[in-house]
């Protein structure tokens, strides 16, 4: 990237696995839309088992943000971490600690398909 006087560019990250450790892949769709969302946990709070057609981008921008997998897995980010989510894969996202939590959530997926799908558990 080029950088002036008039703007400076940080770069925040770059993606080739997912959470997992698996390949980061597009998703192949004749429908193609990005998503953002902009999410607040409360302290203590969660957001409930959920899960995506296409992988999830997520930028923490405040408080600590634990991601909880079905298989017990879980892992910490701070604020300024960025990460991405597995798509097909059951996550919790949860706020552990005693101010608010904030994060971007930017889903590369399908206008056919709801970004997020929440269990009925």
């Amino acid at each position: 990237m080029t950088e002036n006087s008039d703007f400076k560019v940080t770069r925040i990250s770059a993606h080739h696995t997912t959470l997992s450790g698996n390949d980061f892949r597009y998703l192949q769709t004749d429908s193609p839309e990005i998503v953002s969302h902009f999410v607040e946990i409360a302290p203590g709070g969660e957001v409930g088992r959920h899960k995506h057609p296409a992988p999830a981008f997520m930028y923490v921008m405040e408080g600590t943000l634990v991601v909880e997998q079905d298989d017990g897995t879980q892992t910490v980010h701070h604020a300024g971490d960025a990460l991405l989510e597995d798509a097909g894969t059951w996550f919790n996202n949860k706020n552990p600690g005693d101010t608010p939590t904030r994060f971007l959530s930017v889903i590369h997926g399908d206008m056919t398909n709801p970004p997020v799908l929440f269990s009925e558990e």
